[in-house]
């Protein structure tokens, strides 16, 4: 220990700084090739998923607009709509909007309320 020269110490540091940065170049080289081979095996999945959600999406908003549709039948025709059946009535004829639905609904949503009976 007392023969310990800044030569050693130094000798030491350089080590010190080249064995970690050894390490992290590995860790993001690692990582890299790993995160290309997990991307490139995952993209068909992805692929399906991606068609699989605007399938989803589709089929929800067809399903809207026939609730919707056949709602606005109903109250054209003068049906009694129970408080709940309305209720369900807007807050389908909301996410109808949200989702970007056509004016058509809107247009005869607007026109029996004007009518009163909606």
């Amino acid at each position: 220990m007392e023969n310990l020269t800044l030569q050693d110490i130094s000798l030491a540091i350089t080590f010190m700084v080249g064995f970690i940065g050894g390490v992290g170049f590995l860790y993001k080289s690692i990582k890299g090739f790993l995160e290309k081979i997990i991307t490139e095996q995952f993209e068909p999945f992805q692929k399906s998923l991606d068609e699989l959600k605007d399938n989803v999406e589709k089929v929800d908003m067809e399903s809207c607009k026939n609730f919707l549709v056949r709602c606005l039948g109903d109250f054209e025709n003068g049906k009694v709509i129970s408080d709940i059946e309305q209720e369900r009535f807007w807050e389908e004829y909301e996410h109808y909007l949200k989702a970007g639905g056509n004016s058509y609904v809107k247009h005869r949503v607007e026109k029996l309320q004007a009518e009163g009976k909606l």
